[in-house]
């Protein structure tokens, strides 16, 4: 089973409700995600995870967690979530520009409404991860 990490920035509300949101929808399609703080998230942890995902606000053209992504995006499927007006091409002026076309990037209200929003970048996660082989398993075996 494919494994998420959910890296968000815990000093804005949104941000944290939106990592939660994302991490039941993609434990409803049988998705495991782990929620990290931008605090406790270091990229050499992080790589271990099949996808990465960056949720938080950019604030003074920077973003906390952006160090992160940046180790992880050449090696893994890596989103950003930017919760609040940040189009997407400031976010990924900083990026490297080897990685900006695989950097997948969402914007997402400031303030968290509805769990809905977070629908497109659950499917982003499932179309990024290679669909598990072999017959599916069962309590027995």
């Amino acid at each position: 089973m494919t494994q998420t990490a959910i890296v968000y920035f815990a000093r804005r509300a949104a941000s944290v409700q939106y990592a939660r949101w994302l991490s039941d929808r993609l434990a409803f399609l049988s998705r495991r995600a782990q929620l990290l703080t931008v605090a406790n998230a270091s990229a050499h942890e992080v790589v271990f995870f099949d996808v990465v995902v960056l949720i938080g606000p950019m604030r003074w053209g920077r973003m906390h967690g952006m160090a992160v992504a940046k180790a992880v995006a050449p090696m893994r499927p890596t989103a950003i979530l930017v919760t609040g007006p940040a189009p997407a091409h400031r976010v990924l002026r900083l990026l490297p520009a080897a990685v900006r076309d695989e950097v997948a990037v969402f914007n997402l209200p400031a303030k968290a409404e509805e769990a809905a929003s977070v629908n497109a970048a659950a499917e982003w996660v499932l179309a990024a991860t290679p669909p598990r082989r072999g017959p599916p398993r069962t309590l027995s075996g």
